[in-house]
Order: C-alpha cells, then sequence, then structure tokens
C-alpha cells in the first residue's frame, strides 16, 4: 500500500481558558467524538463504535488508562476541563508515534505550559470561576483555576467539581 496520510481533527480552545458554558465533552463531540453516558462524570468516549481500552488517551504526550479495570473512571475524568489548552483527535488505527496499537483512534489532550514572569516578588496573575448546567439527570460543573507567578517560582491551581443526580 501506498502513503496515505492519517486523518487528523483538531479542535482548540478559546485562550486563556474554556468558559463557564463549555465542558470537555462539547469539546469533544466537535471533533466526531459521541459518549457512552454513565452518570455525571463517568461518560466514556465512544470512537468508531468502540470505547474503552480500544481508545488512547494522551495527556502532554503521556499515555493514561483507566484505574479501574471496568472503565469505572474513565481516563478523562483525571483531567480538568479548563486545564486543556488543545485536542487533536486520530480517528482510526492510530500511527506508532501516537501510541498505536490501538484500533478505535486516539484523543491527544495539551495542558496549558507555566507562564512565568519577570519580576522577583510573587504576584497573583490570573484566575478564573466557570459553571456548566446540563438538564441530563440536572448535571453541575463547578470549575475554578488561579495562578501566581514570579521569575523562578509558579503555582498554579486547576480543578473542577462535576455532580448529578444520579452520581456522588
Amino acid at each position: 500500500a501506498g502513503e496515505t496520510p492519517v486523518e487528523t481533527i483538531e479542535v482548540t480552545t478559546r485562550q486563556p481558558h474554556l468558559h463557564g458554558d463549555e465542558n470537555l465533552s462539547s469539546r469533544l463531540a466537535q471533533a466526531g467524538i459521541t459518549f457512552s453516558a454513565a452518570g455525571g462524570v463517568s461518560a466514556l468516549p465512544v470512537m468508531n463504535g468502540m470505547m474503552g481500552d480500544r481508545i488512547q488517551l494522551l495527556t502532554d504526550g503521556v499515555p493514561v488508562t483507566a484505574a479501574c479495570g471496568n472503565q469505572m473512571n474513565p481516563p478523562l475524568s483525571y483531567v480538568s476541563a479548563n486545564q486543556v489548552n488543545a485536542i487533536a483527535v486520530l480517528p482510526g488505527v492510530s500511527p506508532v508515534s501516537a501510541g498505536g496499537d490501538n484500533i478505535a483512534g486516539v484523543i491527544a489532550l495539551s495542558t496549558f505550559t507555566p507562564a512565568f514572569n519577570t519580576s522577583d516578588t510573587v504576584t497573583f496573575e490570573k484566575g478564573s470561576l466557570g459553571y456548566f448546567y446540563q438538564s441530563n439527570d440536572n448535571g453541575r460543573t463547578l470549575s475554578a483555576d488561579a495562578t501566581v507567578a514570579s521569575d523562578t517560582w509558579y503555582l498554579s491551581y486547576a480543578g473542577n467539581q462535576s455532580k448529578a443526580e444520579s452520581y456522588e
């Protein structure tokens, strides 16, 4: 067979963070990913009709797998949506450069890089607070992030909390 290029779909965020009306699932849906919903947090991505270990998830180039054999905590739940800078989706059989050995595809997430400032004093650099609501199971997600930095120190927090009536 000849050299055929691998189809790549890339979705990037608006800088610097996701807004309160967005979440990771809706951004992945733009790239053709569907989900098998199992609660407020535990939706599993589905690519080409396959899910679970058939999909490779890379976060900053590092493969991430579910810690539970029954996929009860999908790898996408390990990354807060407000930490994601860019998403690249490679549907179908993945090349070796993207982890290989995945017949459904690859979801590659890139997070924000540290941003130091030029002052020698630690100062507040940025922060945000977001809220997302979905009517399915009354799902609610609260996200927050804050960053302080100097020319040698960088401290950042980014996290979210999701609740739905079917998940505690």
